[in-house]
Parts: C-alpha cells; structure tokens; sequence
C-alpha cells in the first residue's frame, strides 16, 4: 500500500515507519526538516511539507491509498496560542487532500487528555469534558476530520493513546529523565510519585496502527492504552533498580505526599480495541521499562 506519514520524524512515527517499511509498504514521509540518512533506504525521498501549505504536487501524483496523520507541533506546549496553530493548520491540510483521489483510509492520533475532567475508567463512547485548550481543541479536530471522512466515503480511526514510553523518547519524559538523574547519582525531581498512570509501551502503540491499516474495521474512536494504572512510583522503582541495582531512592518516598493535591486517576478501557482490531498490549510494564533503558 501506498502510505503517506506525517510526523514521521517523531517518537512513534519512527516506529511505524521501520515496522512499515521492514513489510514492503510504499512509504510517502512527509517531513518538516530532512534528517540525516533516516530514509535512505526507502524508494520515496522525504517530501518536505509544513501542515498548511499546498499540498507537493509529488504527493499527488503519488496518490497514497491511507494517510497516518502524527502531526502536531510543539508538544509539550498546551497554550491556547499552540493548539489554534495547530488546529488552524490541521483543517488546511483537510481541505486540500480533495486532491487525493485514492485516498480510502485517514488515521490519526488523539490523546488521552481529551477526557479531560474524568476518573476512572475511559470508555470511548463516554461524553467527554474538556479541561484544556489541548483537550478541547483534539476534540474538535476529531469532529471535523470524522464528519469529512464520512462526506467522501473515506475510513476514519481516532486512535486516543495514553501514557506512551519507550526507547525513542524526548530527554524530558519521565523515564530519560530518571535515568539521567540516577546515572549522575542524584534525586529525580519527581512532584508527585504516588500518581497513578495508564503506561503504554511504544511497540504496543505501533501494532495497533498497523493492525488498523491491515484491517477492514469499523471507523471511529478507538483507545490504545494498557487497561491499567500503573504508579509513577513503580516506574521509578524499576529504574533506580536498572541503573543503581538498588531501590534506596524509591524506598524512601512516603506513600502520602504534603501538599500534593490528590490529581484523579484514569484509565482505558481497551475492550473495543481488543474486539474490532484483535489486539491487546503485550509488554509488561517490567519489560517495557527494562528495554527502555536497555536502549536508552
């Protein structure tokens, strides 16, 4: 299949594209900025595009059968200034695809932050409550982007990922961090260690999305997470342990922070990935974070 990514040059579009690649699929990278030798191996040069502009005419007459859409700039910035740009830019990019006439298949990726105000449990079919203008603005675009699918026939999934780690990360997530401060033997900077996450591991993430390109499955809104909570404790736990082969750090941490406002904990509900796309996390959170910092 004829596959055009955007945000390939990103912590999960790198996976996808070595998983995609490594199957034989023509994969049409569409980057901002070429980077080193990363594509030298695949048939298609990268195709420089900024979200927004007119489409490259070499992307049409390539014509990609599916589009996974990655894109969005300047995460971990959640200011309302970042995410108009980025919604703006997002529904330019909507209205000029017109021009892909053999498009059949849109994916893209939410966040689990588009529940916003919730605890517990996240189901997909649950009424959402933004809280942030990142969480009301991916909820708009997926409005838009699943009301223009539906218009031209076109196959839309929304995947809503949650706590992704892994080999690949920026410097500043939780687990590079930890590894970082127990490698220089100091204390992580951590507010809140007793809070509760749902971690996914990276080759969870991308098996999902290839699963969704080599399946005929129901459109719609579907969560990738692991279907449990996991606390930011354990993880440092099982890091200190890896770098130090001690949990001194982690020992010490008291169960009950002062002055830590008690934050609610969520959690995905994966039933209807597991169902429609037959898929299911298979890394535990033990090996996930052991091969992160394995590689790191």
């Amino acid at each position: 299949m004829r596959i055009a990514i955007l945000g390939i040059n990103g912590f999960i579009g790198r996976s996808i594209y070595k998983k995609l690649f490594n199957q034989g699929h023509e994969i049409i990278p569409l980057v901002r900025e070429k980077q080193g030798n990363f594509f030298q191996y695949n048939k298609i040069k990268p195709i420089k595009y900024n979200l927004g502009e007119p489409l490259p005419n070499s992307l049409i007459k390539l014509n990609p059968e599916i589009i996974i859409n990655l894109a969005w700039e300047g995460i971990p910035d959640f200011s309302l200034q970042n995410c108009l740009k980025n919604l703006n830019n997002q529904i330019k990019f909507l209205k000029k695809i017109n021009k892909l006439n053999g498009l059949k298949k849109y994916i893209s990726l939410g966040s689990c932050l588009e529940y916003g105000d919730i605890s517990g449990i996240c189901n997909e079919d649950k009424r959402v409550i933004p809280n942030s203008y990142f969480s009301f603005t991916k909820n708009s675009l997926q409005k838009i982007i699943a009301l223009y699918c539906k218009l031209r026939n076109i196959d839309f999934i929304w995947f809503r990922v949650f706590y992704v780690y892994g080999p690949g990360q920026r410097d500043k997530s939780l687990i590079p961090s930890l590894i970082k401060s127990f490698k220089k033997n100091k204390k992580p900077n951590i507010n809140n260690p007793n809070k509760k996450l749902d971690f996914i591991y990276i080759d969870d993430v991308v098996s999902a999305i290839i699963k969704s390109i080599d399946r005929k499955i129901e459109p719609g809104i579907y969560n990738i997470g692991s279907g449990k909570l996991i606390s930011i404790k354990k993880i440092i736990g099982l890091v200190e342990n890896y770098i130090c082969k001690s949990n001194i750090y982690t020992n010490s941490i008291p169960k009950k922070m002062n002055n830590i406002q008690i934050e609610k904990s969520f959690y995905a509900d994966i039933n209807k990935i597991k169902n429609k796309l037959k898929w299911q996390p298979s890394t535990s959170i033990i090996n996930g974070v052991i091969k992160s910092c394995a590689e790191y």
